[in-house]
């Protein structure tokens, strides 16, 4: 990449990092009202009530391991939920708590583990969803960026589509690919609630590559008319 990128390099990477940052203990404890929300609702049979209690008492040791940032102990637990309580909610939610930590705590290994385990066996929906997008975070951090780009093709969740499209524009931007990059930010400026801050932070985006998001573009066409 030129050297007049490396600065744009340096700035899309703190931009994912930062999103993580804000966003990330938000989502995470999201889902895990979610989750208690369905043990509270839950009609499965005794069995399926008595694994969502054991798994929920290994998620509580390994959130306890988090605390003394043992990441290698609770790693251990987490593997041991995935083997044994591989269909319940608190093991899903576990990957993502792991991943966050042991991201924090700069090993980006285990966290990569957890968050493959859970895109690839959690519950479809948001929790697989949170996890490709944390994981495409990590993989650009570490500069795979095509892996990165591979996790955003055919988003799914509705939801989360405005935030996949503009991390899709992070990484194309870190690519030094700035005109795909404006186009999936001006896609995810659509697709984000017309309600809610984040659309401004695209905006920015959009206005550092000298582009207007569809809203300007559309009002300046419409003055040059008439």
């Amino acid at each position: 990449m030129a050297k007049a990128l490396d600065l744009d390099e340096q700035e899309q990477l703190e931009s994912l990092k930062s999103f993580w940052n804000t966003y990330g203990n938000f989502i995470t404890t999201a889902l895990l009202v979610a989750a208690l929300v369905m043990a509270g609702y839950s009609g499965w049979r005794w069995y399926q009530s008595r694994q969502g209690a054991q798994a929920q008492g290994v998620y509580g040791e390994m959130e306890s391991a988090l605390q003394r940032k043992d990441v290698a102990a609770a790693q251990r637990l987490f593997q041991k939920m995935g083997s044994d309580y591989a269909g319940q909610t608190w093991t899903a939610q576990a990957g993502l708590l792991l991943a966050q930590s042991a991201a924090d705590a700069g090993q980006t290994a285990p966290a990569k583990d957890a968050l493959q385990w859970v895109s690839d066996k959690g519950p479809e929906g948001a929790y697989r969803a949170v996890a490709r997008l944390r994981l495409s975070a990590l993989l650009a951090g570490d500069k795979q960026y095509d892996a990165a780009l591979k996790l955003l093709e055919g988003w799914q969740d509705a939801g989360l589509k405005g935030l996949a499209l503009d991390q899709r524009g992070d990484i194309l931007a870190l690519q030094g690919k700035k005109s795909d990059a404006a186009a999936a930010w001006k896609e995810a400026w659509q697709a984000l609630p017309a309600t809610g801050t984040y659309r401004n932070i695209v905006a920015a985006k959009l206005a550092s590559v000298g582009e207007n998001t569809p809203a300007d573009a559309s009002a300046a066409a419409a003055g040059s008319a008439s």
